[in-house]
C-alpha cells in the first residue's frame, strides 16, 4: 500500500469515528403543550418505573406530567388539594412515585403539608400536615427545608432562625408513609453576624448531621469549623471542632458517603485572609465516632491555576468558587466538582455590587430572621423578574478535582467556559453526567447560540475530551442545561424554551 492510500484510509478512520461519536448523541423533543408558558414553574422529578415524571405550576394549576420513553405524554394530572399560591414546593423521587413536600401561608400561619404520588402522577393519599409555624406580618414566609436520605427512607422537614443571637432549629423525620419517626429542637447561643450553620444532612440510619462556620468579623472568610451531629439513638446534639491549622475556608460543603459510613466535609482553602485559594481542605468524618476524623489540605497543581487564571475584572483566582458537587466511589474515594460563579447588582450610584452566588452565609429577614436562601438553585421565571433590580450573572470556569480514600490528590482538572447574562441565569451555568468512566458535562459556549450545547468530558484519570455539540432539531431552540437531570445510566432530560413554551428533551449517550 503507498503512502498516499494509508494517509486517505487513515483520514477516513478518524472521519467514521467522529461520525460515529456524533450519532452517539440521540435526542428526543416531547410535543410542547400549550399552557406551558416560560413564565411556568416545574421540576424535573425523574424516571420511575417506565415513566418519566414532571411537576408544573402554570397559572392557577398544579399538574403532574408523565411522559413515556419516547417523551409522548401519557397523562398530565391535575393536584387540586394543592393551593394555588405556594410558598415553595420540593420534590422527592421514590421507587413508585414522589413526595411533594409544599408549603403556603393563610394569615400568620405557614403550613408544611405533603402528597405522595404514584408513577402515574396520581395521589396516593390525602394531603398530609407536616408542621405548622406562626410568623409576624413582615416576616419571610419560605422558612421549611427539606432534605431525604440517600435511599429515600428518611424525609426530614426543618426551620431554623435567629433571635438575638440565639440560633433555633426544629425538626421532624418521617418514613415512606409520612409518619414522624423522630424530632428534635436544638439550640445555641452564637453571634449571628459572625456565624453560620449550614443547611442539615439526613444519612441512610436516621442520624443528622450539620457544619457551623465562624468568622472574626462578618464578611471574613471562615476562621473556626465545628460539627454538630445526632443520631435518632440520642437525645443530645454533639459538637466538635475540626483543626484548620491556621487557614481560612471560603465555605464549606457537607457530603454523606453511606457505603463507607463517611461524612464527608470539603472547603477551598487559604493561608490568609486574602481571597487566593491555595487548594482544597477535605475531613473524613465517621458516622458511628465523629471525633474519628481524618483531614488534608491538598494544593492546587500549578498547571491547574496557569489554566484557570482570574476574571477579567482582576478579581484574584478562585474567590468565587466553592466545593459544591461530589460524586462518590465505592472505594471511599470521590470527585468533586466546582464553579466560578458571582453576581454584580446594579444600584442607585450606577455602580455594580459583587456577591458570590454561592455565598454560604445565609441571609437574614429584619422580623423573623428565619434562615432562607435568596440564590435559590431553581428556575427563575421571566415574570418573576420585572420587579427585581438590573443584575449581571457570571458564570465561568469548572474545577473538577479527583481524592483517593486515604484524603490524597490523585488529579485536578478543569473546564474553560466564559458565560455571562442580564437579570436571567436560566440558560447559564451546567450540567453533568456520570457515565461511570466519564464525567459528561454540558453548557452553553456562546450567548448568541442557545440552540447548541456544548458537550465535553473529564475521564476518571483526569483527562479532557471533547464531545459534538447537541443542537436542535430546527432554529429558536433555548437550551437550559442546569436544569437537566440525569434519569438513567446514560439519559438525562434537559428542558428548553421554544417559541416562548417550555418543552423537555430526552437525551441518550450511546456506548
Amino acid at each position: 500500500m503507498t503512502r498516499k492510500l494509508q494517509t486517505l484510509l487513515f483520514v477516513f478512520i478518524l472521519f467514521m469515528l467522529f461520525s460515529l461519536e456524533g450519532v452517539s448523541q440521540k435526542i428526543t423533543f416531547s410535543e410542547i403543550q400549550p399552557k406551558d408558558k416560560s413564565s411556568m414553574n416545574f421540576a424535573i422529578i425523574g424516571k420511575v418505573k417506565d415513566n418519566y415524571l414532571i411537576y408544573k405550576h402554570p397559572s392557577g394549576q398544579h399538574l403532574m406530567t408523565v411522559y413515556d420513553p419516547s417523551m409522548k405524554l401519557i397523562s398530565q394530572t391535575e393536584l387540586k388539594e394543592i393551593p394555588d399560591r405556594l410558598i415553595n414546593m420540593d420534590c422527592i423521587r421514590h421507587m413508585n412515585g414522589a413526595f411533594l413536600i409544599f408549603q403556603h401561608q393563610k394569615g400568620s400561619v405557614v403550613y408544611c403539608k405533603a402528597l405522595k404520588i404514584d408513577a402515574n402522577g396520581n395521589k396516593i393519599n390525602d394531603v398530609v400536615l407536616l408542621d405548622t409555624a406562626h410568623i409576624g406580618y413582615f416576616a419571610e414566609n419560605t422558612i421549611y427545608s427539606t432534605i431525604h436520605s440517600e435511599d429515600r427512607s428518611k424525609i426530614c422537614v426543618y426551620r431554623r432562625k435567629w433571635k438575638n443571637d440565639l440560633f433555633q432549629l426544629q425538626a421532624k423525620i418521617m418514613d415512606t408513609t409520612l409518619n414522624v419517626r423522630d424530632s428534635f429542637s436544638f439550640s445555641k447561643m452564637e453571634n449571628e453576624r459572625k456565624s453560620n450553620f449550614s443547611e442539615l444532612s439526613i444519612d441512610n440510619n436516621g442520624s443528622v448531621i450539620f457544619s457551623g462556620e465562624l468568622r472574626e468579623h462578618q464578611g471574613d472568610n471562615v476562621s473556626e469549623l465545628r460539627i454538630f451531629h445526632r443520631n435518632p439513638q440520642s437525645t443530645q446534639m454533639k459538637m466538635m471542632d475540626l483543626d484548620l491549622q491556621g487557614n481560612f475556608l471560603l465555605g464549606s460543603v457537607l457530603k454523606i458517603d453511606n457505603r463507607n459510613k463517611n461524612y464527608l466535609l470539603n472547603s477551598f482553602f487559604l493561608d490568609e485572609k486574602e481571597d487566593i485559594a491555595k487548594g482544597l481542605y477535605t475531613a473524613a468524618i465517621h458516622a458511628d465516632n465523629i471525633e474519628n476524623v481524618r483531614s488534608a489540605f491538598l494544593p492546587f497543581s500549578e498547571e491547574l491555576i496557569n489554566s484557570l487564571q482570574s476574571s477579567d475584572d482582576n478579581q484574584a483566582e478562585y474567590e468565587n468558587f466553592t466545593a459544591d458537587q461530589i460524586i462518590l466511589k465505592k472505594d471511599g474515594s470521590f470527585i468533586l466538582i466546582s464553579e466560578d460563579a458571582f453576581t454584580m447588582t446594579g444600584n442607585s450610584n450606577n455602580g455594580w455590587n459583587r456577591t458570590s452566588l454561592w455565598d454560604r452565609q445565609q441571609f437574614l429577614n429584619s422580623t423573623d430572621n428565619f434562615l432562607y436562601n435568596p440564590f435559590y438553585y431553581g428556575y427563575r421565571p421571566w415574570n418573576s423578574m420585572s420587579a427585581r433590580p438590573s443584575t449581571k450573572y457570571f458564570y465561568k470556569d469548572i474545577v473538577v478535582i479527583g481524592v483517593d480514600s486515604s484524603l490524597n490528590l490523585e488529579w485536578n482538572a478543569g473546564v474553560k467556559k466564559n458565560q455571562y447574562d442580564v437579570d436571567t441565569d436560566n440558560f447559564l451555568s451546567f450540567s453533568f453526567f456520570n457515565a461511570g468512566g466519564e464525567i459528561h458535562f454540558f453548557y452553553i459556549d456562546k450567548d448568541s447560540e442557545k440552540d447548541i450545547v456544548s458537550h465535553q468530558a473529564i475521564t476518571s484519570d483526569g483527562i479532557n475530551k471533547r464531545y459534538p455539540t447537541l443542537r436542535g432539531s430546527e432554529l429558536g431552540y433555548e437550551f437550559m442545561p442546569r436544569f437537566a437531570k440525569q434519569v438513567g445510566a446514560r439519559t438525562m432530560l434537559l428542558p428548553f424554551i421554544y417559541l416562548g413554551k417550555i418543552g423537555f428533551a430526552r437525551i441518550e449517550l450511546g456506548q
